[in-house]
């Protein structure tokens, strides 16, 4: 189900204050979140997001397309990984 129009876009605060310090310092560096249920607001195009995925950090970079997109939709599923043991029984995913 979307958000309500009414409420407005939902950014994370402490991505919302990495945001601005970064656009006040001028320096183009990777913004490392932890947040994927944030909106990719306008004033975010052309900075880039290293979003967590459970493993590593994803860089995602803002666009005009992916603005008023959210984060998590940018198709971050961790990987599956096959754990193999000597009895065939006994591998499984995780």
């Amino acid at each position: 189900m979307a958000r309500s129009v009414w409420k407005g876009p939902f950014v994370d605060r402490s991505l919302l204050q990495k945001v601005e310090t970064t656009l006040e310092s001028g320096k183009r560096q990777i913004i490392k979140t932890w947040s994927r249920r944030s909106t990719i607001l306008p004033q975010f195009v052309g900075l880039t997001f290293g979003v967590h995925n459970g493993h590593k950090f994803i860089p995602v970079l803002g666009t005009d397309n992916t603005a008023t997109s959210w984060v998590n939709s940018r198709r971050l599923a961790p990987t599956t990984v096959m754990v193999r043991t000597k009895n065939p029984k006994d591998n499984h995913k995780y």
